[in-house]
């Protein structure tokens, strides 16, 4: 199925929004590394654990596939789904038109989480087949890991802020409409 030019699914914009942001907007890229204290954290527990283990990575993938499939598919899908039916209510598609990131960049954000843990979960699946066998892979892969993990929680977050900010501006809605017709009665 081809996309049109001017279609609203297209993915070229998340890869200019990831990449390049927009004259508004920074790099979504930067959503993910402006983190440098938890980045270097990271690094730190990947290189630990690369350090004081003793199982072989393609035995510790294979243990790992079915749970870390299972909570970050799991997780991540059901929140990204509630996000999406959140930003297609009426108070926040409003809010979106006052944000720097607009309405784009919180489904890009979401995208791109999806993207971390799919390629998390592909990292290790590929380990798990033998695709990489060296130890060394342990710095990279858990250090990803700890990235979906964050990441994960950062949608739970947002999912959350978002239910929050909806609840405030109905009920600020439902005060001003109050008001009004107070003040249309005298």
């Amino acid at each position: 199925m081809s996309q049109q030019k001017n279609s609203p699914i297209n993915d070229k914009k998340f890869w200019s929004w990831l990449f390049r942001g927009s004259d508004k907007v920074s790099p979504g890229y930067k959503n993910i590394t402006d983190h440098k204290l938890s980045l270097f954290i990271y690094l730190i527990i990947s290189i630990i654990i690369y350090t004081i283990t003793d199982t072989e990575i393609q035995e510790a993938a294979s243990s790992l596939m079915l749970p870390l499939c299972g909570a970050f598919f799991g997780l991540t899908f059901a929140w990204s789904s509630n996000i999406n039916t959140i930003l297609s209510s009426d108070e926040i598609q409003e809010l979106s038109t006052f944000s720097k990131d607009n309405l784009e960049g919180y489904i890009y954000y979401t995208q791109t989480v999806i993207l971390i843990v799919i390629s998390t979960i592909l990292c290790w699946g590929l380990t798990s087949l033998g695709i990489f066998n060296n130890n060394f892979f342990y710095i990279p892969f858990i250090f990803i890991t700890a990235l979906s993990i964050r990441e994960s929680w950062a949608v739970i977050l947002f999912s959350q802020n978002l239910i929050l900010t909806q609840k405030q501006i109905r009920q600020i809605q439902k005060e001003s409409s109050i008001t009004t017709n107070r003040d249309n009665k005298k």
